[in-house]
């Protein structure tokens, strides 16, 4: 679904990501790990065009995206849910997920979306029970839950997800990937990016790790488990000691 090739990616003059290539098959989710300042939050702007001083080669259904806008790569089929959720505090939660569909908008379209809403709730009931508050008085959590559903809204094919645990309960982070582990079987593919290694290699079926702006190694998630290197940079432990998946 997703085909990355040699990608560089820049900041002015700095270059931060550096000969970036992965793939994404179809309904999986892939995470990618690494430090801060590793370039994770760099790779996802650069899918969305968000990051525009780049080179190299970005492919959604075999389709090179590299120099599209956001709005045309939104309409493809890609959605970015923002590390830090930047919900808008001053409108009401339904607002805010009816942004998320302003993509898809049209008199012929306002009772689909409307139906799509009612979906949303079904996954999401709190913000049902929310839905007239204003999103700055959700908890961390629930504005979390606002920030994928309004991402839901727009009908991605592939979403992008950064650092979705940032901030939360050990017992919210558990249900917010719950819930992504539901999205990832409904068929919607997702590009997980973490600092939470542990719980992003327990849902995830393969991964890639970066540092300084390049991939050094990736395989799928078992395999990185048991390296020791990746246990005692990322899971606290090395092969001596046990780690539950």
């Amino acid at each position: 679904m997703l085909k990355i090739l040699n990608l560089n990616a820049y900041y002015s003059n700095l270059r931060v990501l550096t000969n970036v290539s992965l793939h994404i098959d179809a309904g999986e989710i892939v995470t990618i790990l690494g430090a801060n300042g590793a370039g994770k939050t760099t790779l996802i702007n650069s899918i969305m065009n968000v990051v525009s001083s780049k080179t190299g080669e970005i492919y959604f259904n075999d389709l090179n995206i590299i120099n599209k806008n956001v709005y045309e790569i939104v309409k493809l089929g890609i959605t970015q849910v923002p590390e830090g959720r930047q919900v808008f505090p001053n409108l009401t939660v339904c607002d805010n997920l009816l942004l998320g569909a302003y993509i898809r908008y049209s008199k012929k379209t306002k009772k689909i979306i409307f139906d799509d809403l009612n979906k949303i709730f079904e996954i999401f009931p709190i913000l049902e029970q929310r839905q007239k508050e204003y999103a700055g008085y959700l908890s961390g959590g629930e504005q979390q839950m606002l920030a994928i559903a309004r991402a839901l809204m727009s009908k991605p094919k592939l979403l992008l997800l950064d650092e979705p645990s940032t901030g939360l309960a050990p017992k919210i982070t558990i249900q917010i990937f719950e819930i992504i582990k539901k999205l990832a079987e409904s068929g919607i593919t997702i590009l997980l990016v973490e600092q939470n290694a542990n719980i992003a290699l327990k849902y995830a079926q393969r991964g890639y790790i970066l540092e300084n702006g390049s991939v050094i190694l990736q395989g799928f998630t078992d395999d990185l488990i048991d390296n020791n290197e990746v246990r005692r940079a990322y899971l606290g432990s090395d092969k001596t000691k046990k780690w539950e998946r």
